[in-house]
């Protein structure tokens, strides 16, 4: 991975209203040097209005915004210093390949042998040197997300902001660029604060994950630490799936609590999160693939209503005896167990996590 050259971006204290309405809480959430930092969350959740915030296209009702270690709270967009990659590519239709990355350095009164140098690298990089003389409008939707990639690089910005740039793609193709911007972040070495709220990207590209919920963050973390060890139920069924028991806390002790669950007629012991307080209505969330199917009793017993084929997994969907849902997703198919057989549901206790409700 290339050094970073970008440099960090900070909010302090950072909240939004509109017409009395607040869309974003006082937020505290800094992106280092070089990292790759998603805001996830769903419509309304606040991430694209920190996005605008940093570019400077809102002002925001409080706080500030810092790059480095300058304050840019009331500094014009254009003086920022930021690049910037939008979902529509907002690409001049009147001007090639070449003539669309080289925009940025050209308005900032770059020389032109700096500034084709520039070109060239860019295009290299995003694999479009190639096309550098064909008009945009002679371009695949893939191609023309890497020119808007290539112009975003060409301007060797501080940091890049990029708001949900994949969206006008097919699952397909968002599934390769997700590896090509990962690939570009890691070999150009910018800052990159990537918005979205599609859950698969974000654990592929993201070195840290920040996601949103009514203009708040609510946890933020490493991908694989929001996945495995979620704060909330909002975080476990946002992030993937998950089963989800309800209960009442028992015990909190030593970084695990116990769970009294009266849909599995049992206790449950699991990692504990933040904010569990014994005698409080909470929940343990399991994520399907942890859950294995036995022949035996298993911690619960269930009968399976649907087994379902999904190539290299298959999913069973067991009802319980109190009437709730278990998933379990499965590499290899639970041996002797069929559809309408009863089955053994069982987990690791360090897989499963028991969350405040």
């Amino acid at each position: 991975m290339a050094e970073p050259v970008g440099k960090s971006l900070e909010f302090r204290g950072v909240a939004m209203a509109f017409d009395g309405q607040t869309v974003v809480q006082p937020t505290d959430l800094a992106a280092a040097a070089g990292e790759f930092l998603t805001l996830l969350g769903p419509s309304g959740s606040g991430k694209s209005t920190l996005l605008n915030i940093a570019a400077g296209y809102l002002d925001p009702t409080a706080g500030t915004v810092r790059i480095g270690d300058r304050d840019v709270t009331t500094v014009a967009p254009r003086h920022r210093n930021i690049g910037m990659v939008f979902q529509n590519y907002a690409l001049f239709p009147h001007l090639n390949v070449r003539d669309n990355v080289g925009y940025g350095p050209k308005v900032r009164g770059v020389a032109r042998a700096e500034r084709d140098s520039r070109i060239a690298e860019a295009l290299e990089v995003t694999q479009m040197g190639p096309f550098a003389n064909r008009p945009i409008q002679a371009l695949s939707g893939g191609q023309r997300q890497r020119v808007a990639l290539a112009r975003a690089i060409a301007a060797r910005p501080d940091v890049i902001l990029m708001d949900e740039p994949l969206g006008a793609l097919d699952r397909q193709l968002r599934k390769q660029m997700q590896l090509e911007i990962r690939r570009l972040h890691e070999s150009t070495g910018r800052t990159t604060i990537y918005v979205t709220h599609d859950q698969e990207e974000a654990l592929v590209m993201s070195d840290r994950i920040a996601v949103l919920q009514d203009g708040r963050i609510a946890q933020i973390g490493t991908p694989e630490a929001l996945y495995n060890r979620p704060d909330s139920r909002f975080i476990s069924e946002f992030l993937g799936e998950s089963n989800v028991i309800e209960g009442i806390v028992r015990e909190v002790s030593g970084g695990s609590a116990v769970l009294e669950a009266d849909t599995l007629g049992t206790r449950v012991t699991a990692g504990a999160a933040e904010g569990l307080v014994v005698g409080a209505p909470a929940a343990c969330v399991v994520r399907p693939e942890h859950v294995r199917l036995v022949a035996g009793l298993g911690r619960v017993r269930g009968r399976v209503r649907e087994r379902i084929f999904l190539g290299e997994i298959t999913a069973y969907r067991l009802v319980l005896p109190g009437g709730g849902e278990f998933w379990s997703r499965q590499m290899t198919p639970a041996e002797g167990i069929t559809r309408d057989s009863e089955a053994g549901i069982e987990w690791a206790e360090e897989k499963a996590r028991i969350v405040p409700l």
